[in-house]
């Protein structure tokens, strides 16, 4: 029914709204203690993610799935370090980020869904070994 790859691919998405509702949750912790480096953090990450889910809309390619699984999860890392800082929502979030980090890190290393078929050559000459 689903394919490994598009499993991870919506956990990933999950995890990237999660991010993005840790961010709203760090703009209303503004609002009873103001921090400028919440703030910063906040609006950083937001857009970045933001950018991020549009760039995985659009992305159809199905070639280089080892380099998008590598690029996901350093991005994911990097934002998920970033996100566990900001509130307790944050926290929670941000751990479901790093396993989904590790788990697209394992998906770039040990993928075997390749769409490869192997060809065999039938245009070789035939060979008649025949010992009289």
């Amino acid at each position: 029914m689903f394919a490994l790859i598009d499993i991870v691919k919506y956990l990933t998405i999950i995890s990237y709204l999660g991010i993005l509702i840790s961010t709203l949750t760090g703009f209303s912790d503004l609002n009873d203690d103001f921090d400028f480096f919440k703030m910063m953090v906040s609006i950083t990450i937001f857009i970045h993610t933001i950018s991020t889910l549009f760039v995985e809309y659009i992305n159809k390619n199905k070639d280089e799935m080892k380099i998008i699984h590598f690029a996901r999860s350093y991005n994911l890392f990097m934002l998920s370090m970033l996100i566990l800082g900001l509130s307790h929502v944050g926290t929670g979030f941000g751990v479901f980020s790093l396993t989904m980090a590790l788990t697209n890190l394992f998906m770039a290393v040990f993928d075997c869904d390749y769409d490869y078929e192997p060809q065999v050559n039938n245009n070789a000459p035939p060979t008649n070994n025949v010992i009289s």
